[in-house]
């Protein structure tokens, strides 16, 4: 049971999006070093950017997940259509931006469907201190704009768990895409698990 989207929602969210977008755009470092290192660094790698002498001693091991370095790497493939990330450092911290504002719009798709699913539990009377509250929760655009792997698994919970518990049948299709969702957060964070 859906309500239908106010206005005031509307303009709040349309709102928050822009400042998901803005943040990815301007946020130039990384948050912690894992957030490069460890994947854009990694993808780097695969599109022949950097060597592997200069990657971390975990790719050597082979002890960190593979997929959201390989998610970047199908975003480079969708980049490198328009620009060349071989030709130059420029380009390629180009593509990072890229990267952050792909993070930043799944991450707000996953909350924008937390958002959604949350109203059932908050009274009408309580709708519109849900939405404001809900869309200016302080670092999350921040936060959002992260290559990391915490990020994007939490998105993936995230969809899982909305899916799961908002719906009440349970129908097989919706078992796979959360089960499928699942094993996606926790191929990118193995810590998911818990």
């Amino acid at each position: 049971m859906t309500r239908s989207r106010t206005r005031r929602e509307a303009a709040l969210l349309s709102v928050m999006l822009l400042v998901f977008l803005v943040t990815a755009f301007f946020s130039d470092a990384p948050f912690h070093p894992d957030e490069y290192f460890q994947t854009l660094e990694w993808t780097g790698h695969k599109l022949g950017v950097v060597d592997a002498s200069d990657l971390s001693w975990e790719f050597g091991a082979k002890i960190r997940p593979w997929l959201l370095p390989a998610i970047y790497f199908a975003l480079a493939k969708i980049w490198t259509t328009f620009f060349d990330v071989a030709k130059s450092a420029t380009t390629y911290f180009a593509f990072a931006t890229f990267a952050r504002i792909a993070s930043s719009l799944f991450s707000f798709y996953a909350l924008f469907r937390l958002f959604d699913f949350s109203k059932r539990w908050v009274p009408d009377s309580r709708q519109g201190l849900h939405a404001l509250v809900f869309t200016t929760a302080g670092m999350l655009p921040y936060l959002a704009a992260r290559t990391s792997s915490e990020n994007v698994a939490t998105s993936f919970f995230l969809l899982a768990f909305v899916q799961l518990a908002g719906d009440r049948r349970l129908e097989g299709y919706v078992l796979a895409l959360s089960g499928f969702a699942l094993g996606l957060s926790f191929e990118c964070r193995f810590q998911m698990a818990f």
